[in-house]
């Protein structure tokens, strides 16, 4: 992907504040991705990545254990089972979790050796969090739902009204001196909470704005607002969105042909389950329905390449106005880890050669 995005930062408030219910980020049955998407500001650009989970769901689906406390064989027990790796057994009898719903990013060294140092600094651990939304853009954002009220960041300096930071300096001031298990770049991280909900990013404007409520959200993003409904309507737990341009050199190997007449400018992947069974969708964003229409058929030769059917089997493929919708099944019991590997590496069917 290529291009800056630009963040819309208005700062007036609206319906879609922090922790508003329905309208927001929340965990258990009232999660959903367009609830999350609508928790943060909008970004606009080439270059969009957002993530989000519901680690409450996605643990109950798995069959494990949220530790309460540290305890390094039980955190692995977890962090593998919602991450697609195997959490016990050996060889062909090694178990795995049926839903994909990887922790947030900010907070992977809060489950390893530096957990108490990031604890300290952070005033709270992944442990704690219920579940989330992340925007990897220029303007990085997390939102976290869990165990968060006014006393977690209390002993944390504030920057601005209710803005507290996480090391010293200003915005993205990179020192290298002060590398952290909360900022492995050395930036000053910016954190608040608001109602219930904690933010944390590198921008304090984005925080600012993230407390006030903005004008526009996520959610009213062109192509991934509507492709969080699209896996919304599939009861997914956890989802990656994406904007940009998805043209690949086809590096891996991908026997898919590009979509050169029909290119999609956003793509999102939902897991769930259904019946216990592990399910994916995926949903792609075209520029108008004729030509969402138009690339059913190559997007199901896509799912049929060898590289592909290795992991997914097509349920069934549609076009619904600009979107089109794959339902999909897994093949082996590391398909859910592979579907998000293959996003990763910008690998089909998420990115397809470049003519």
């Amino acid at each position: 992907m290529a291009g800056a995005a630009a963040l819309t930062l208005a700062l007036s408030a609206c319906s879609l504040l922090p922790g508003s219910g329905s309208d927001g980020l929340t965990s258990g049955d009232d999660y959903s991705v367009t609830g999350a998407l609508a928790e943060v500001p909008l970004v606009t650009g080439d270059d969009i990545s957002v993530a989000t989970a519901d680690l409450v769901r996605a643990t109950e689906i798995n069959g494990v254990d949220r530790p309460a406390t540290f305890n390094p064989k039980a955190i692995f027990v977890w962090e593998a089972s919602l991450d697609g790796r195997p959490f016990s057994g050996t060889g062909d009898d090694r178990d795995y979790g049926t839903v994909h719903a990887a922790p947030p990013q900010v907070g992977r060294n809060s489950l390893g050796s530096k957990h108490t140092e990031f604890e300290e600094l952070a005033g709270w651990t992944t442990l704690d969090v219920d579940s989330y939304v992340e925007v990897r853009a220029p303007h990085d954002v997390t939102v976290l739902t869990g165990a968060f009220d006014d006393d977690t960041l209390a002993d944390l300096p504030e920057v601005e009204p209710g803005v507290r930071t996480i090391g010293e300096g200003p915005d993205r001031k990179q020192d290298l001196e002060k590398v952290t298990p909360v900022s492995p770049v050395g930036w000053p991280m910016r954190t608040s909470v608001e109602d219930g909900n904690l933010a944390i990013s590198p921008s304090t404007e984005t925080v600012q704005s993230w407390r006030e409520g903005p004008d526009s959200s996520m959610a009213d993003h062109p192509a991934l607002g509507p492709i969080a409904t699209a896996l919304d309507e599939e009861d997914v737990v956890s989802a990656r969105l994406e904007a940009g341009d998805f043209r690949s050199a086809g590096l891996q190997g991908s026997e898919a042909e590009p979509l050169a007449d029909h290119p999609f400018d956003g793509v999102g992947v939902g897991w769930g389950a259904q019946d216990g069974e592990p399910r994916v969708v995926v949903s792609y964003h075209f520029a108008d329905d004729d030509a969402a229409s138009a690339a059913v058929e190559p997007l199901r030769e896509v799912f049929d390449a060898p590289t592909v059917a290795e992991d997914l089997v097509i349920e069934e493929i549609s076009a619904d106005g600009s979107l089109v919708t794959a339902r999909l099944s897994t093949v082996k019991a590391n398909s859910q880890h592979s579907v998000a590997a293959r996003l990763q590496r910008r690998d089909a069917p998420f990115y397809l050669p470049a003519r």
